[in-house]
C-alpha cells in the first residue's frame, strides 16, 4: 500500500472515529481538564504510527531499488 493510499484509506475509515472520540471528549473537557491531554498525546501518536510506517515503506522500496 502507497503512502497516499495508505493517508486515504486512514482518512475515510479510521479518521471519521478519532474525531468523533475527540469531539466527544472536548464536550467534556470542562469537567476533566484531563481529557485534552488525552486528546493531544491521542493525535500525537497517531501521527506518530503514519511516520513510522511512511519510513517503513520507503525504506523497504529503497532495498528493492538496490537489487
Amino acid at each position: 500500500m502507497s503512502e497516499k493510499e495508505r493517508e486515504k484509506y486512514f482518512k475515510s475509515n479510521i479518521n471519521q472515529h478519532f474525531e468523533k472520540y475527540h469531539s466527544f471528549f472536548l464536550k467534556k473537557r470542562n469537567k476533566n481538564k484531563k481529557l485534552v491531554s488525552i486528546i493531544y498525546d491521542n493525535a500525537l501518536n497517531i501521527k506518530g504510527q503514519l511516520l513510522r510506517a511512511a519510513i517503513a515503506v520507503r525504506r523497504d522500496t529503497s532495498l528493492y531499488k538496490n537489487e
